[in-house]
C-alpha cells in the first residue's frame, strides 16, 4: 500500500477514492471559509481607505468591488 509522493497516485483506486472524499470533506470547508474571511476583511478595509483617501473614494470602491466579487466568485 504505498503511494507515488510525486503524483499523489495510490496503488489501489479504492483508497485514492478514499483520499479525494476525504480531501473534499475536510480541507474544502476550510478553503471556502477562508476566502470569505478574506473577501469580508478586505471589504472591510475600505471604511479606513474611505477614511485616509476621501478624494479617491470611488476610484478604491470599485477596485474592491471587483476583487471582492472575485473571491466570492472562486
Amino acid at each position: 500500500m504505498s503511494k507515488d509522493i510525486f503524483r499523489l497516485k495510490f496503488d489501489s483506486p479504492d483508497m485514492e477514492q478514499e483520499f479525494v472524499e476525504h480531501y473534499h470533506r475536510k480541507s474544502l470547508l476550510q478553503a471556502r471559509f477562508a476566502l470569505l474571511i478574506g473577501a469580508v476583511l478586505y471589504g472591510i478595509y475600505g471604511y479606513l481607505d474611505a477614511y485616509i483617501m476621501p478624494d479617491m473614494l470611488n476610484t478604491i470602491w470599485i477596485i474592491r468591488a471587483v476583487i471582492c466579487s472575485i473571491l466570492l466568485i472562486s
